[in-house]
């Protein structure tokens, strides 16, 4: 057979189904678990890998989350919904999947899983989900769903991105995705955070593009609301 088709074989020993893949080499593929995307094609039990909007295959934690039995109803969204969160959830673990261990590629970021759930499930569902997943994450992730939640005008998460830009433990390309998101969301609450990182030794080059990021945002921020010395209490 030629083409990229799977192929769904014939019941094995103790009734597995096993899968032979004919296609491109399989580069794309990451070790360990991973999300295919499929398309039926004319012949029975053939499908063609087909490419979504972001990847072809998407890698998955090792331990699949528990989910509904395939006969429920929304089976297959709630196994997409599962699987990104799992993987979201053990995205920042970064020693769990390291390949020196022999335990396979890494995670993508959980930012990756994020946009993903957002992006499938659609603005109105994925804030909600995400909303519902932050309160049951470890800090760091709540921290990036936040800035996520806060770049959708979600302006209760406002304190939380400003923890994760005060976070001197956190990455700082993550803590320059929390000084942007402040300065697009117009509120004073933000204004004494980003001075305070400005004022701060830029430090290492990473530091410096942190400290670069924020010193924009803080201006345009201050150009939209007035710096905190020049503004007075506003009427709502």
């Amino acid at each position: 057979m030629t083409g990229n088709y799977i192929a769904a074989a014939k019941e094995g020993e103790q009734g597995v189904i096993g899968f032979v893949y004919s296609g491109p080499p399989l580069g794309f593929i990451h070790k360990g678990r991973n999300l295919l995307f499929l398309l039926k094609g004319p012949v029975p039990d053939e499908f063609a890998v087909t490419v979504p909007i972001y990847q072809t295959a998407i890698p998955l934690a090792d331990i699949r989350p528990e989910y509904s039995s395939p006969t429920s109803h929304g089976f297959t969204k709630t196994v997409l919904i599962r699987e990104l969160e799992n993987a979201m959830l053990e995205a920042e673990d970064t020693g769990r999947r390291s390949t020196d261990q022999g335990f396979g590629d890494p995670l993508c970021s959980d930012i990756v899983y994020i946009n993903y759930l957002l992006d499938y499930l659609g603005t109105s569902d994925g804030i909600q989900e995400l909303s519902h997943l932050s309160n049951r994450a470890p800090l760091a992730i709540q921290q990036d769903i936040s800035v996520t939640l806060l770049d959708h005008d979600r302006a209760e998460y406002e304190s939380t991105v400003i923890s994760l830009l005060l976070d001197e433990s956190a990455p700082a390309w993550k803590r320059e995705n929390a000084a942007e998101a402040l300065g697009t969301h117009e509120t004073r609450a933000a204004l004494n955070p980003l001075q305070r990182v400005v004022s701060e030794p830029a430090g290492p080059e990473q530091l410096k593009m942190l400290h670069n990021e924020t010193e924009s945002s803080l201006k345009s921020l201050e150009h939209r609301v007035g710096s905190p010395d020049s503004i007075t209490t506003r009427r709502v």
